[in-house]
């Protein structure tokens, strides 16, 4: 191989790292506009006892929200398209779907010992109760996807059976704090 053919060479993949980090980019630019979009975060702190009680996170599982998590998912774990893995079965349901990242402290229980009660409420004014509540396991691509994610968090999907679109309300209710995320 002669000196041109090697400097060629060299252009040559510099100019493929840049078309796949541009790639990568916009890929990571739309999946973070889309879930800002979906996402919703409440939080409330109590100044009695100068602690949290309640921070969490909901966001809106849509086609829209899926389909860019799928994309986000395979340039994070450096798969072509055809490659490209579909979401676990609980992303999917029929009725309204949450993704929910929630940090509760340990004395004020969990979202599965009901001592917390979800709610949806649509617009117009009908009150549902969930479905169904699966705890996920929070893996390191999770952390990626959804940068909400602290250690102390929980994940979980809540599946109402009402197909409801927005504008809509999310209220998580416990003994110390009650919270209220909207969808416009």
């Amino acid at each position: 191989m002669n000196r041109d053919q090697g400097k060629l060479r060299g252009w040559c993949v510099v100019f493929g790292v840049l078309v796949a980090l541009t790639v990568c980019t916009e890929a990571m630019a739309s999946y973070r506009k889309t879930l800002r979009q979906h996402h919703r975060r409440g939080e409330f702190f109590n100044f009695d006892s100068m602690h949290s009680e309640l921070v969490w996170d909901a966001v809106l599982l849509t086609p829209a929200l899926r389909e860019a998590r799928v994309e986000r998912e395979a340039a994070l774990r450096h798969l072509g398209d055809d490659e490209a893995v579909g979401l676990p079965s609980e992303w999917y349901s029929t009725g309204t779907a949450f993704y929910l990242s929630v940090f509760i402290p340990k004395e004020a229980g969990d979202l599965k010992n009901g001592e917390w009660r979800l709610e949806l409420v649509d617009d117009q004014g009908r009150r549902h109760a969930p479905d169904s509540l699966s705890e996920l396991p929070i893996s390191g691509v999770d952390r990626r996807l959804f940068p909400f994610i602290t250690r102390w968090s929980k994940t979980y999907i809540v599946r109402f059976p009402a197909a409801v679109s927005p504008p809509l309300r999310l209220s998580l209710y416990g003994v110390l704090a009650r919270s209220t995320l909207q969808w416009r």
